[in-house]
């Protein structure tokens, strides 16, 4: 063994399945290299049919902090709670098994989760095309510390989506914290917002909250990943996330209004901010839905079967809500476009906005 096993401050969860060797592998060297030694990375190999597993396994055998666990294909959700639930560190992170961090982001990480006191620290993510790389922009300053009711407006930011916050990636967290009041992954929900619906349980509790404006994360685009690849299911996904998260909100106005008079007023205000956040989010999943989903051109469906699923999907409660009563007054111009061709039923221009995204992508 290169290292003895020593009790981890942090502790890295990695979700491995169908990850590309080299991606893998630049994943699992970024964590061994970090400054703070006092890690554990625990990676948990989801019924991976490559050779994921036995290169999980050949790390093991190297570094006595790397845990490895097998299971049966399950989901990301499921593989986190699984890390999770063999996490012993006092802190923990996701980390994706094709993404890496900087060599001193746990330290500094912890850092400052120690000085401000905080249960969660948020950091910078570049998003990593190959040659181009785009930074995340965020509504903090550098070193930003959010308290008490301020953290019931961070919840509300984890719906903005400019915000870039909505993600579990990114995040360094107190592991008693989401233990005490027992928060996991709804591993119901597949690929869609089910780092949404956890984080927005998870503030729930959050009374310390802070930002560090460093770009430590790197998350990688990858063309095969189950968030880039085409599936006619993931329009059901998001709803089903959407629909939970709709839920958690109506429920939580409702909790508010039972409060009283002078709790019932800032409560009632978070909760209807909420609300229509949600709203304004769901926006985003119309046009992705529609651009990078029924209209993508790797969906060989015939015209008529997409525009009868596209038909259908705009008809669900949830969808038409946001579709003709969100507020887009902080949308992008593009994305106000295809929500007015999507009111409008034109499909082919929609079509020809998700032809000219897949060529961006592509060449990027």
């Amino acid at each position: 063994m290169e290292t003895e096993r020593i009790r981890p401050k942090v502790s890295v969860l990695v979700p491995v399945y169908r990850t590309p060797e080299a991606y893998l592998r630049a994943c699992v060297d970024s964590l061994r290299a970090q400054t703070l030694k006092e890690i554990e990375i625990i990676l948990v190999d989801d019924g991976s049919p490559d050779a994921c597993g036995a290169i999980c396994d050949q790390y093991a055998e190297e570094d006595a902090r790397i845990r490895v666990i097998h299971q049966k294909n399950a989901g990301l959700c499921a593989a986190r709670n699984t890390g999770f639930r063999a996490a012993s560190g006092d802190w923990f992170l996701f980390v994706d098994g094709d993404d890496y961090l900087d060599a001193d982001a746990c330290r500094q990480l912890v850092l400052a989760g120690e000085k401000t006191g905080a249960q969660v620290v948020q950091f910078g993510i570049v998003h990593e095309f190959g040659s181009h790389a785009d930074r995340f922009v965020y509504p903090f300053e550098d070193g930003m510390v959010a308290s008490g009711p301020k953290c019931r407006d961070i919840q509300v930011l984890l719906l903005d989506f400019p915000s870039n916050i909505g993600d579990v990636c990114g995040k360094l967290i107190r592991t008693d914290l989401v233990k005490q009041h027992d928060i996991w992954h709804d591993e119901e929900l597949r690929q869609g917002a089910e780092s949404l619906d956890y984080n927005l349980r998870l503030f729930e509790y959050v009374t310390v909250f802070t930002f560090v404006d460093r770009p430590f994360y790197h998350y990688r685009y990858n063309g095969d990943s189950i968030s880039t690849c085409y599936d006619e299911k993931n329009a059901e996904y998001i709803l089903k996330c959407f629909r939970k998260m709709n839920r958690f909100v109506e429920e939580k106005l409702l909790a508010e209004e039972r409060n009283g008079e002078e709790q019932a007023a800032e409560g009632i205000r978070q909760a209807e901010a909420l609300r229509e956040k949600l709203r304004e989010r769901m926006t985003y999943v119309i046009v992705t839905t529609a651009v990078s989903g029924v209209f993508h051109p790797k969906n060989q469906d015939s015209w008529n079967a997409k525009k009868e699923k596209m038909d259908h999907f705009l008809t669900d409660p949830l969808v038409a809500d946001a579709l003709w009563n969100a507020d887009l007054s902080r949308v992008s111009r593009l994305r106000k476009i295809v929500l007015h061709f999507l009111r409008k039923r034109w499909y082919p221009l929609v079509w020809m906005v998700a032809q000219a995204r897949y060529r961006q992508k592509e060449v990027r």
